[in-house]
């Protein structure tokens, strides 16, 4: 074992039940090719949901005041965040809250549809980025 390599195990029969120290060439080979047997795969995680980002880009344009895009992005705090703000936000500052809402929308429509697939998803799917 020259370098530090190390060969695998092969299991004599000495260490189970009623096996002899004697063990033949044959027998050797044949504990060794079934300790090499197929491998395990590892466990992996399940893939996240892929989300298109003209989808969410036009979803932010067309209906973010009520913060659908987040909605469909998986960010429901944000969500309802954006759909208090318009409603009740909207109600006691007579719709500036509702138009601030919609430009941050609008923003982030800009921000969806200026990245690549790829893009998006690595940082809003998978970044889990919550805000522009």
């Amino acid at each position: 074992m020259a370098g530090g390599e190390q060969e695998p195990i092969a299991y004599s029969s000495e260490s189970q039940p009623g096996g002899s120290a004697t063990q033949s060439s044959g027998s050797s080979a044949q504990s060794a090719e079934a300790f090499r047997a197929s491998p395990v795969q590892p466990h992996y995680a399940a893939p996240l949901a892929s989300r298109d980002h003209v989808a969410a880009g036009f979803l932010a344009l067309l209906l973010g005041v009520f913060g659908v895009h987040k909605f469909y992005l998986g960010y429901n705090a944000q969500g309802f965040t954006l759909l208090a703000l318009t409603v009740i936000g909207g109600l006691f500052t007579f719709g500036i809250a509702t138009g601030v809402v919609w430009i941050v929308s609008a923003i982030e429509a800009i921000a969806y549809f200026s990245k690549s697939q790829s893009e998006f998803e690595q940082i809003y799917v998978y970044g889990k980025r919550e805000w522009f």
